[in-house]
């Protein structure tokens, strides 16, 4: 990115001449060609403006681009613009982003000075609509609601409701905050509450409680120590409603519990795991900067079980990694693992995992 070619203008090469010939001429040879160093052009951020806000506050937006008055050169001008676009994006608010930058103008423009205008369009106030899909066996009709950006800082509420041929059905209803750099945070904490309720229709009913906790510490500069733990807790809502097999905890995979196979671990019946009504799992990550884009490196350390500590065995393991953010969707990780501690029903899987996921432990 340190390096433009342009074209010489013509007019300044000897013998030019602008008529009806000159238009249809060949592209000029590699004399003409100038390289630019986009580190060696001076340049110096005066203004910026952000045109399309209406909802949206501004400390939100402030936050993201204030990163950019602190550009050396050119090159660090469109590296903190790029940076600086992706946080915008991040917030959730706007359907459309774009930057533009011109030559700083007016009476407080300095001799490198340039102007930095991010053109937004905020998202509306209230979007739905109505989809189906097949899963499980069944043909599903999803009605959802969402409300975007209501209290202009990313937050939004979204509700939605499904119901399947098989006379199953699906009530949500959401409060989200956005966490900004949720695949690849450097800093701050989550803590994430989330409660099921089965049994509105059918022989199936529980309910389900779970808990998300993440903290994020930069030790140095691109160097991120990161802890988590998760916990989950599950019970019969009646005693005429049944809990299905696949509505049990698991643990095991790159997701979760790296260096066991998907729902490795507890005990299994004919190669299929049995799963838990509870379950805990823990982590510590160390990221650190890798010599290319984009992507970190890091070392990982995991234990968990399904039930309680007293019943069964820990479960740990531990290895050395490289994570990669896939745009604002999701992460792939790869890993190399080594299960340190587990039991003799569990299915490892030791060396080289892969993952790719919204969430992970």
């Amino acid at each position: 990115m340190g390096t433009v070619h342009a074209k010489a203008d013509l007019t300044d090469t000897p013998n030019s001449n602008l008529n009806s010939k000159a238009m249809f001429r060949e592209p000029p040879d590699k004399e003409h060609i100038k390289e630019i160093d986009l580190e060696g052009v001076k340049a110096r951020v005066d203004k910026i403006h952000v045109d399309g806000l209406s909802r949206t506050k501004n400390d939100i937006i402030e936050d993201c681009i204030k990163e950019l008055f602190k550009a050396k050169d050119f090159q660090d001008v469109l590296l903190k613009a790029h940076k600086a676009r992706v946080k915008l994006d991040e917030l959730g608010c706007f359907k459309n982003i774009s930057v533009y930058i011109d030559t700083s103008k007016g009476s407080k423009a300095t001799p490198d000075g340039l102007e930095v205008t991010f053109n937004v369009k905020e998202h509306k106030r209230i979007t739905g609509g109505v989809s189906t899909h097949v899963g499980n066996n069944e043909g599903v009709l999803q009605i959802g609601m969402r409300a975007p950006n209501i209290f202009g800082r990313g937050e939004r509420v979204q509700v939605e409701y499904s119901h399947g041929s098989k006379k199953s059905s699906n009530f949500n209803l959401a409060f989200i905050k956005p966490f900004r750099g949720k695949y690849r945070p450097t800093s701050g904490s989550l803590l994430q509450l989330t409660s099921e309720v089965a049994g509105l229709g059918g022989d199936v009913g529980f309910l389900k409680n779970d808990i998300f906790v993440q903290g994020n510490y930069s030790i140095a500069e691109d160097i991120v120590f990161q802890a988590c733990f998760s916990t989950g807790y599950m019970t019969s809502i009646s005693n005429d409603l049944k809990i299905s097999l696949s509505d049990m905890y698991f643990l095991g995979g790159p997701l979760s519990l790296r260096g066991f196979q998907n729902r490795g671990v507890g005990p299994h019946s004919d190669g299929d795991a049995l799963g838990s009504k509870a379950y805990w799992a823990g982590g510590l990550h160390l990221f650190t900067p890798l010599p290319f884009r984009p992507g970190r490196g890091g070392f990982v350390l995991k234990d968990g079980n399904l039930l309680d500590l007293i019943q069964n065995n820990l479960r740990v393991s531990y290895g050395l990694g490289v994570a990669l953010r896939l745009g604002n969707m999701a992460r792939l990780e790869i890993n190399y693992c080594f299960p340190y501690i587990y039991d003799k029903g569990d299915q490892t899987h030791p060396g080289v995992q892969f993952g790719i996921g919204v969430q992970f432990l």
